[in-house]
């Protein structure tokens, strides 16, 4: 790869036969198309995400609040804080 690209390949090979030079330099471009080709051919197997039905709204919410739940935690928080509450306090008066 060449530096600050993603997308190209830089394929040096040096010899003193240009004949082989260019036989090296062609074997090597059919070997990254056939790698290419190859590699592709796994996602052409895919079957793309379709629609199968119909989209659905309905005027009544999926998760409706849980009003007893929400009572009893807001009730046991304030008792835990109102008993630090306690505590504080009169680690303030004992100074």
């Amino acid at each position: 790869m060449v530096k600050g690209t993603q997308s190209l390949l830089q394929v040096k090979y040096s010899n003193e036969n240009k004949d082989e030079i260019i036989s090296t330099l062609e074997k090597v471009k059919d070997f990254i198309i056939e790698k290419h080709q190859n590699e592709t051919t796994f996602y052409q197997n895919k079957i793309m995400t379709k629609q199968i039905g119909e989209i659905k709204i309905s005027d009544t919410p999926i998760n409706q609040p849980k009003k007893k739940l929400i009572v009893a935690v807001a009730f046991v928080t304030g008792f835990i804080l109102s008993i630090f509450l306690v505590f504080f306090l009169k680690f303030i008066k004992k100074d």
